[in-house]
């Protein structure tokens, strides 16, 4: 009785565990898409479409 006991309270403490983990990791992964969404508005408004093209335009496969 005491195992199962002792089992089911390291399930439940794994499992409130492994959410935070995941919850933390959802926040700092959509700080990071905003950041980088930040970083490409701003090189995109000032770099003009035709050089930030021109690599993909020159090389040949």
């Amino acid at each position: 009785m005491r195992i199962l006991l002792a089992f089911f309270m390291l399930l439940v403490s794994t499992s409130g565990f492994s959410q935070e983990a995941m919850r933390r990791w959802r926040k700092m992964n959509q700080v990071r898409n905003d950041k980088l969404d930040l970083r490409l508005s701003k090189t995109t408004r000032m770099v003009p479409l035709s050089l930030s093209l021109q690599p993909l335009l020159n090389s040949s496969f």
